[in-house]
């Protein structure tokens, strides 16, 4: 890649959108064969990640950055089908890829860059005219990925980024957002509400359930994330400092007594 930033946020863009490119002679075939892709591409940056010149991590990131958004502008055109949407998520988390917990030589750097731009950049996607015109996108089945990674890692730093770059902010973005918020007080976060990204797009234009058709409340939305923290939490698969740290977050978030109720 060249080291001047138009060149290379050029061949980014280039490179990511090849995703809505690819067209099969049978339509079918179209996301599978972007999935493979997208699959590749995943599988290329796990292998050379180490190998990259520290001096030219930045345009590599931007990248990364590029296939996410990329990536829900596929989703989006799909509709955000089920199906869709737990292929997209097995290609990040399965062993392997770049949110897996399982492969100890996965570089964790990559899933807290993840977990840095993931909102963002759906974000950014919801706002786009031809993307609001369709269903809307199901928050909590989106972050799956990484509300497994938050349960399941064993790096306490992994799980401190997780919280402090995505989850802490979504759920803090939904309670300003609902008619019921979270006190200051009561709330983990140290952040300020002149620092919290809104993310406005994404709580107009979400629903908690896949494949539903209406557009959610902000207090539902933040219900389905905390309900996917939970039960990722109470997975025998989760970590126990993990598991009471979710736990705690539930807790102080307002979480729904009839998941207390389930837990172990």
């Amino acid at each position: 890649m060249s080291d001047k930033p138009l060149v290379q946020q050029a061949l980014a863009t280039s490179l990511s959108d090849l995703l809505l490119l690819i067209a099969p002679s049978n339509p079918s075939d179209t996301f599978p064969a972007a999935l493979a892709f997208l699959a590749g591409f995943w599988q290329a940056i796990v292998r050379e990640w180490t190998g990259i010149d520290r001096l030219r991590m930045d345009k590599y990131y931007m990248l990364m950055r590029k296939y996410v958004n990329v990536t829900f502008r596929l989703l989006a055109r799909e509709q955000w089908k089920e199906e869709k949407v737990a292929a997209v998520n097995d290609v990040l988390m399965k062993k392997g890829g770049p949110v897996g917990w399982e492969d100890r030589s996965v570089p964790e750097s990559l899933a807290n860059h993840l977990s840095d731009i993931y909102l963002e950049e759906l974000d950014k996607v919801l706002a786009l005219p031809e993307v609001t015109s369709q269903p809307p996108c199901p928050l909590a089945a989106l972050l799956t990925p990484h509300t497994i990674l938050l349960a399941r890692t064993p790096t306490k730093t992994v799980h401190t980024r997780l919280m402090s770059s995505l989850f802490t902010p979504i759920l803090t973005s939904l309670s300003l957002a609902s008619s019921t918020p979270v006190a200051d007080s009561e709330r983990p976060a140290k952040r300020t509400k002149k620092e919290e990204p809104m993310y406005a797009h994404i709580v107009m234009h979400s629903t908690a359930k896949v494949g539903g058709k209406e557009r959610s409340t902000p207090e539902e939305l933040k219900g389905s994330v905390l309900r996917g923290m939970f039960n990722a939490a109470a997975h025998g698969g989760a970590t126990e400092p993990n598991r009471r740290k979710i736990y705690k977050v539930w807790r102080e978030e307002g979480g729904d007594d009839d998941d207390d109720d389930d837990e172990e």
